[in-house]
């Protein structure tokens, strides 16, 4: 008799006998069998006329393609009527496919992050390496140096870039990318495309490969879907919804999608290198592993079951595999939502798997006794099943309804479980009509954070989510404010994150935590009048709203001018903020951002078809995100003073601190990206010609009103002077060329008397000294201008110089000389121009 499974989590969990847990096997087998069978049947319905009309081959997607395709076998007795094969493949092998093309950056940094979170560059190269990874090898072992963080400019730096290591990375990935080429060439033989199988839920795999390899033309059949991105020839046969849609049951799989994961995976490894590459050797053996899996009888006991219950009724006409699907699919939803704690148990399945590059599982079920039962449930995969195993009776079915949204499914929402934004389900439960998510980002700021939970309390409109999002603070203190801010508890969900992932990272996870019609950024540092959702929400509800295509209204707002000082937030000034607003047009807001966050309620279908506030921008996301609201629907204006937008513009609080407004603390920022925004506009070949045409103009305009403004300013100041009876000789005159840091000119002298050692010959000897005397004096602006080009294919980087982090933030220098595969290193380029240019000298972190 096989050990008893145990949750550590109190009241332990047993199956005491093996009748006991026979007769919870044969009831999951007798309900979860028609699914699975009707899944089956369907593939092979649609593999075989992809087959027959398109000359479409089949690929099942190892790992989870091996029982994908034992399955296909035990319903077909072995004879499918079309060609297929096990396909050796994961997300980071499609990965390592396409990150070496910098035209296909963006979709492998998207799914690239999905997974790696808060690692250096290094920790990515490591991982994209994985099993040839050699510190000891020259490339790698600068790879490994990379200590600055994995994120969208530092990994666009790195692809850019034409260092040695860099080269090195970039050619090993275009080396797996032809290597696969190949072997899809070969494996293709007289057929024309093919489709890939395998259990869903974003199809990553299709998304790389079908950019990599056009002349392809892959389609993809899964189990489901769940996003809400769009991508071509991507098809769910069970559902396609990122989210439980409770008049869809087939739905309810996006609850625990890891049951079918489980079920699916085989006891081998990932195959995480590529077919046809360097490591081709090795990724035939991982492919050979899987394919020459054994499923364990206890382990594996459903997937056993499930094949079994396949094969003995792959006979049944297809209208009666259709009508028992039909029939089992409330018993599964209610077997998923509602589980008894045998049925958690028995359907949390294994671990799920850890792949990119990284060792180790993550269970379904939490186990972390030092937790509460609620923070057990957040970070459980399957909440439903965790509250089985954390309550009883009538209460744990109402948690479960709660955490599977029948209910306020909110107050369980944690970002740890949402993979992508939920679109609104077709049935919405009561109450969603007019409701509306109040998103409030948060770290470490309790003393404006308390006045904010304060603005939301008060409103008088009271169908609404408050979301809070602990970005990487303190969580008590944000509880206490929660506590005791007088907002009903049930319509509270906080979320936080260990570390803290950005604005609009957080901004993604607030609105994506609860289901809502509309959506308001509320930061922890504005307020709101009483009455300002009520207000807005019956805007939007009016029928000028419909006629005018009205999906979101912007409200006046006072600017508050205050201070901190002490444990007191002190205003110094309230006045009305951008009073020449009347109208929200897209001309005006390509120009630049014109209205704070606290002012703006919109239609969450919008954000949905937006895709989310762009995560890779550290500022201007809300301007990225209005350009893309006003793409696609209109805004209304409310002529009605109803929001505050605070300012902590004086004092200390003013610099950038916990304290600092964004739009105060970092001005140098914003508008350093305004550019970044504008051009990431214009270089995407999907931006619609009509778009691209108001940003060009849009930025024009505001080019020159800050010339005009800088000008008048000049002036302003020349004037102040003379009245001031500023003498002319105070004016400030051209700086010239800037000194070389000490540190620098020391080390260019030692890179100089290393290159020419010491010598008996008398020419090495003369040429020694001579450049040595020249570049005695280097730290003078003019010595260094005269002598330094001369001798820079002498000098290489310094070991503390962060040449990623100076390509991400000059990005002019990709394409010169600078950046050049031969002897010019960012480097140069800081010596020769960045210096008199005042760009910073940027540093690795101490001991990289």
């Amino acid at each position: 008799m096989p050990p008893a499974r145990r949750c550590s989590v109190a009241p332990t969990i047993r199956f005491p006998c093996p009748c006991r847990a026979c007769s919870a096997m044969n009831k999951h087998i007798a309900t979860l069998g028609p699914v699975f069978l009707f899944w089956i049947s369907q593939l092979h319905d649609k593999l075989a006329y992809l087959h027959d009309t398109r000359g479409y081959k089949a690929l099942y997607c190892a790992r989870a393609g091996k029982r994908i395709q034992d399955l296909m076998d035990a319903y077909t007795g072995g004879n499918a009527p079309f060609s297929g094969d096990l396909f050796g493949i994961s997300r980071i092998g499609a990965c390592k496919v396409s990150a070496g093309d910098p035209a296909m950056f963006k979709t492998v940094y998207r799914v690239t992050a999905e997974t790696l979170n808060h690692v250096s560059l290094a920790d990515l190269c490591k991982a994209y390496f994985q099993h040839s990874w050699d510190e000891t090898h020259p490339q790698m072992a600068a790879l490994a140096r990379l200590s600055q963080r994995f994120d969208e400019p530092n990994f666009r730096a790195l692809i850019a870039a034409n260092d040695p290591a860099a080269r090195y990375f970039r050619d090993t990935m275009n080396q797996n990318r032809e290597g696969l080429r190949q072997w899809f060439r070969e494996n293709l033989g007289d057929l024309s495309g093919y489709v890939l199988v395998d259990s869903g839920w974003k199809a990553s795999i299709q998304a790389l490969l079908a950019e990599a390899y056009p002349e392809f033309g892959f389609l993809g059949l899964y189990f489901g879907v769940m996003d809400t991105r769009p991508l071509e020839n991507r098809f769910g046969v069970i559902f396609d919804s990122p989210t439980y849609q409770p008049g869809r049951p087939s739905t309810v799989f996006a609850l625990h999608r890891h049951l079918v994961e489980s079920i699916l995976e085989p006891n081998a490894p990932s195959i995480e290198d590529t077919l046809g590459g360097p490591q081709d050797a090795l990724a035939r053996a991982q492919l050979e592993q899987v394919r020459n899996e054994t499923p364990d009888p206890v382990a594996d006991r459903l997937f056993l079951d499930l094949r079994d219950y396949i094969a003995a009724n792959a006979g049944k006409p297809i209208d009666q595999i259709e009508a028992d699907y039909r029939a089992a699919l409330p018993r599964v939803a209610d077997l998923l939502i509602y589980p008894d704690r045998e049925d958690a148990v028995a359907l949390a399945g294994k671990d799920r798997s850890v792949d990119f590059g990284r060792e180790g599982a993550i269970p379904v079920l939490a186990d972390d006794t030092d937790c509460t039962p609620d923070e057990r449930i957040q970070r459980s995969l399957w909440p439903q099943g965790q509250i089985a195993l954390e309550y009883e009776g009538a209460t744990a079915r109402r948690l479960q309804a709660m955490a599977s949204g029948a209910q306020d499914r909110d107050y369980f929402a944690s970002h740890e479980k949402t993979d992508s934004a939920a679109s609104a389900p077709s049935d919405k439960p009561a109450g969603w009509e007019g409701s509306v998510a109040i998103v409030t980002r948060t770290k470490n700021r309790p003393l404006l954070f308390r006045r904010a939970a304060a603005s939301v309390a008060a409103q008088t409109y009271r169908n609404y989510r408050w979301v809070v999002v602990n970005d990487g603070g303190d969580v008590e203190p944000v509880r206490a404010i929660i506590g005791k801010s007088g907002v009903d508890p049930r319509l509270i969900t906080l979320v936080s994150n260990p570390q803290s992932v950005g604005m609009e990272a957080a901004s993604n996870m607030g609105v994506r935590a609860v289901d809502t019609e509309y959506v308001v950024i509320h930061d922890d540092d504005d307020a709101w009048e009483p009455d300002f959702l009520a207000a807005s929400v019956s805007f939007l509800k009016s029928p000028r709203a419909a006629a005018a295509r009205f999906e979101g209204v912007l409200s006046r707002a006072w600017r508050v001018s205050e201070q901190i000082v002490g444990d007191r937030v002190v205003i110094h000034k309230t006045e009305p903020y951008m009073t020449w607003v009347s109208e929200v047009s897209l001309a005006q807001m390509a120009v630049g951002n014109f209205f704070a966050p606290i002012s703006f309620l919109y239609r969450r279908s919008v954000y949905d078809a937006i895709g989310g506030y762009d995560e890779s921008l550290p500022v201007l996301g809300d301007w990225r995100f209005n350009l893309d609201f006003l793409l696609r629907a209109n805004i209304g204006f409310l002529d009605r003073y109803l929001a505050y937008y605070h300012h902590r513009d004086m004092g200390d609080s003013s610099k950038d601190g916990v304290y600092a407004n964004s739009v105060v603390g970092g001005q140098s920022l914003h508008a350093q990206y305004f550019s970044v925004v504008t051009n990431g506009i214009l270089r995407d070949p999907e931006t619609p010609p009509a778009m691209a045409a108001v940003i060009a103009n849009g930025h024009l305009q505001r080019i020159m009103e800050m010339n005009f403004r800088n000008s008048a300013n000049d002036r302003n100041k020349a004037l102040r002077q003379l009245m001031d009876g500023a003498s002319d000789a105070t004016a400030k005159a051209p700086s010239g060329p800037a000194s070389l840091p000490k540190e620098d000119a020391d080390y260019i002298r030692a890179c100089i008397r290393r290159a020419i050692p010491l010598s008996p010959s008398p020419r090495k000897l003369f040429s020694r000294l001579r450049w040595t005397g020249r570049v005695e004096n280097i730290e003078q602006p003019h010595e260094r201008m005269k002598w330094l080009p001369r001798v820079l294919h002498l000098i290489p980087s310094p070991p503390d110089f962060d040449h990623i982090a100076y390509l991400r933030d000059h990005p002019e220098i990709w394409a010169t000389v600078y950046n050049g595969p031969d002897q010019l290193l960012p480097y140069h380029h800081w010596l020769m121009e960045g210096i008199d240019l005042g760009y910073e000298r940027p540093r690795l972190k101490a001991g990289a």
